[in-house]
């Protein structure tokens, strides 16, 4: 009789698994390929500028841009990952227009830095920044293709981490007239911020540095973002910069629709916290 409990409660045991592995099998909703649920498949591909290769690290930096532009296409559940060295996949399911999306998705990244002139806009739609807070927008001062390099790391002179730009070509005297022309407006004054936007959506405004001086700007050629960025938001937004400031070339190489509609409206959440902008090295 002391032999067969052991075997008993190992039946009872089993039993009871079986039992828990039924009703999870029943009660959960199974994930469905593209090919079973419908939808769109794109291949994207980056290619080589005089500048720039189109090498695995770039088209990484291209990848990330794209992430941003799936969201405001309103697809549930997309996929995106890099194949080979240049190639994107792009699977956006239940996608009812297909031209529309390799549109959006092809085009080159566009990054610009615009002056702050206060909370609101003039006209049409509000820029919102990263708090969802609208801002008004002056005239682009600076576009991406002036933009050397961004680079993140922790914050040398406290916590956090931070992003480290650096200007080619016009870009420095470019950043130095509207940080010179920001400094102006008194600390906590929106006006004293310098907008990013990355295909149209502010993706970091910093506040220039109290030490900078009216009409004097930062110089040296370079800047440093600080706030509160734990590593992995401090990465993503230098990402961003770059990927914007890539000058290699994406195209769509193939697309494959098909026809079940599954679309749904989703908001992009606010990513980064509030930063300031300084010269690093500090400026002479």
């Amino acid at each position: 009789m002391s032999q067969q409990r052991p075997r008993l409660w190992r039946a009872l045991l089993a039993l009871a698994v079986l039992a828990v592995s039924a009703f999870v099998a029943l009660s959960t909703a199974p994930t469905l390929g593209l090919d079973l649920r419908g939808g769109t498949q794109i291949v994207l591909e980056t290619r080589d500028t005089e500048e720039v290769a189109a090498d695995g690290e770039a088209t990484d930096r291209v990848l990330e841009v794209l992430r941003g532009r799936v969201d405001g296409l309103g697809v549930a559940e997309p996929s995106l990952a890099r194949s080979g060295e240049n190639r994107i996949i792009v699977e956006l399911p239940g996608l009812t227009d297909p031209a529309e999306a390799a549109e959006t998705l092809g085009r080159t990244a566009q990054l610009t830095m615009h002056p702050v002139l206060g909370f609101g806009a003039a006209d049409g739609a509000p820029t919102a920044d990263e708090s969802g807070q609208p801002l008004q927008l002056g005239p682009a001062a600076l576009t991406g293709d002036l933009i050397d390099s961004a680079i993140s790391g922790p914050n040398p002179q406290g916590v956090g981490h931070v992003v480290d730009v650096r200007f080619d070509g016009e870009g420095p005297d470019r950043w130095q007239a509207l940080t010179g022309q920001a400094a102006c407006a008194p600390p906590g004054d929106p006006q004293r911020r310098v907008a990013i936007v990355l295909d149209d959506q502010v993706i970091s405004s910093p506040q220039v540095d109290p030490s900078i001086q009216c009409q004097v700007g930062m110089t040296g050629g370079q800047t440093q973002i600080s706030g509160t960025f734990s590593p992995e938001q401090a990465a993503e937004l230098a990402v961003l910069i770059e990927g914007g400031a890539c000058r290699c070339r994406s195209r769509s190489s193939s697309s494959a629709p098909s026809v079940r509609p599954s679309v749904r409206t989703r908001s992009r959440p606010a990513r980064w916290p509030r930063s300031s902008a300084r010269c690093w090295p500090p400026c002479s």
